[in-house]
């Protein structure tokens, strides 16, 4: 009896854990907004975990270079992918952990880099958990770490809505 009841409260917590966020994914639509000649390149690597980036270039032709160097470099521990919506691209924040951690590696020698500005998400500055490369001068990244952002869910009840999207600045 005592294994009976151990395994119908196992088989009704897998039920109910599979019936949050109505048996989807929740997954944020996050973009870059660019600015000038800045080509930004969306990437998603499955290996033990599924990492996204946002790849945001001085232009085209230095993202096309042998050697060429990113400006900034979006890491998302949990994504889903990458994927087009109205006309623009996307990468899929996983929200099944409700917040995100993420960090921005921005190249210092970059025409873009400076130390006031700040990465923003929805119009909303944030506020860095951790910074590393800011006082050493032969590091060659300004590394901002973010814990616990609360991005806005896209698909709510496994429906896109266009009005939803995260959008991210460094300015």
């Amino acid at each position: 009896m005592k294994k009976i009841l151990t395994f119908l409260t196992l088989l009704t917590s897998l039920t109910l854990t599979g019936c949050t966020n109505d048996g989807v994914t929740p997954v944020a639509y996050t973009r870059f907004i660019s600015s000038g000649t800045q080509y930004v390149f969306y990437t998603s690597y499955v290996y033990a975990t599924a990492n996204g980036h946002i790849q945001v270039w001085k232009d085209f032709e230095e993202s096309e270079r042998q050697f060429g160097s990113m400006d900034i470099m979006f890491t998302f521990s949990k994504c889903d992918g990458a994927d087009d919506l109205d006309g623009n691209r996307y990468i899929l924040v996983d929200l099944s952990d409700k917040t995100v951690d993420f960090t921005v590696d921005i190249l210092k020698s970059s025409d873009i880099f400076d130390v006031n500005k700040k990465i923003y998400l929805n119009g909303e500055a944030l506020t860095p958990s951790q910074i590393d490369g800011a006082d050493s001068e032969s590091d060659p990244l300004y590394i901002l770490t973010f814990t616990d952002i609360t991005f806005t869910r896209t698909n709510t009840g496994g429906k896109i809505d266009n009005t939803k999207v995260n959008t991210l600045e460094y300015k």
